[in-house]
């Protein structure tokens, strides 16, 4: 099954719409959806559908053993599925126009067949209005990662996802194009340790980073 796309306005209320009805509709039966997010064009899954996770890996050629990150609408649907540290908070508010994946010790409501083997997950909170709205009509988070083939660079217009999405899966796809985004770096990947050490595992468009 080749992927469909759709072309819509983010800026349009009534685009969006049709466009994230559309999205729930293939994310409810397992499939892939290709969407702007807050950098480049991201591809969300169902988070509770095994199948739709080994969907993602296939699709981008990914190996098993990486794990995968989450995205929430909120800071209490975040606090469901890891552990939530005043930290966390802390630092988006103090960077509010940065875009942060916080890898944190993972709670029990995380499903079993999502990274196996780790203790922890990463988790984000967009910050663009279409991303939060799909999240809040579909009613649950979704696996959230870039859209291209795994190793190569992020794509900030659908053009460069042809190769990807012109073969045939045995998954529905959906493309929500909404033309070139603006090229902004990856989200910084920070790691929340137990014992409240910070790491910072990828440096986004972040720079002089301190928690003072």
């Amino acid at each position: 099954m080749i992927f469909k796309s759709i072309k819509f306005n983010q800026n349009d209320a009534f685009e969006s719409e049709r466009a994230i009805e559309r999205a729930v509709e293939i994310l409810r039966v397992g499939g892939l959806v290709i969407h702007p997010t807050d950098t480049c064009y991201g591809i969300a899954a169902d988070f509770f559908n095994e199948k739709a996770i080994k969907n993602v890996y296939t699709f981008k050629g990914r190996d098993y053993q990486k794990p995968l990150f989450i995205i929430v609408k909120d800071m209490k649907e975040f606090n469901e599925y890891g552990m939530h540290l005043e930290i966390i908070e802390k630092i988006i508010n103090k960077y509010p126009n940065n875009q942060f994946t916080f890898i944190t010790k993972k709670k029990k409501s995380v499903p079993p067949f999502l990274n196996i083997g780790y203790g922890t997950i990463g988790i984000q909170i967009p910050k663009i209005d279409f991303s939060l709205r799909l999240l809040k009509e579909y009613g649950n988070p979704l696996i959230g990662t870039s859209a291209n083939f795994s190793g190569e660079k992020e794509c900030y217009n659908t053009d460069g996802l042809k190769n990807l999405t012109e073969k045939n899966f045995d998954f529905p796809g959906l493309i929500l194009d909404a033309g070139p985004l603006i090229k902004r770096p990856v989200s910084t990947v920070i790691e929340i340790c137990e014992n409240g050490e910070i790491k910072i595992i990828r440096q986004g468009e972040l720079e002089n980073f301190s928690i003072d």
